[in-house]
């Protein structure tokens, strides 16, 4: 069980994130990676659909409040939505996340040099 995140493509071309309660074993599911956070992402077979596989994330915090699709690594949420075709290690994860905070830290600084 748990709370999972499938992912379709809406009419204006934008990916629409659906939260899904999965109960058991759904037939053609295949574990694809799990990142530093606990989330595990999955395909699902979707033979005749688009997209094909289906992919999602079952999010480690099971509190439907406490979720948000922009907690997902970015590096995991281009893969979600079949903009990269390869998931990310979790080496990438971790260096993009770093990078990420750094640019924080930067533009906290440059903030308060402007306000001087």
């Amino acid at each position: 069980g748990g709370v999972s995140v499938q992912l379709q493509s809406g009419s204006n071309g934008h990916h629409l994130a659906h939260l899904c309660y999965e109960f058991g074993d759904v037939t053609g599911r295949r574990k694809i990676g799990e990142d530093d956070l606990g989330n595990t992402y999955w395909e699902l077979d979707n033979p005749g659909r688009t997209p094909d596989p289906k992919r999602e994330v079952i999010y480690a915090e099971k509190n439907m409040e406490e979720i948000e699709w922009y907690d997902v690594p970015p590096e995991w949420r281009l893969w979600c939505t079949h903009m990269r075709e390869d998931p990310p290690s979790l080496e990438e994860v971790l260096k993009g996340r770093a990078k990420r905070e750094l640019i924080l830290k930067k533009a906290a600084v440059l903030e308060e040099e402007d306000k001087r």
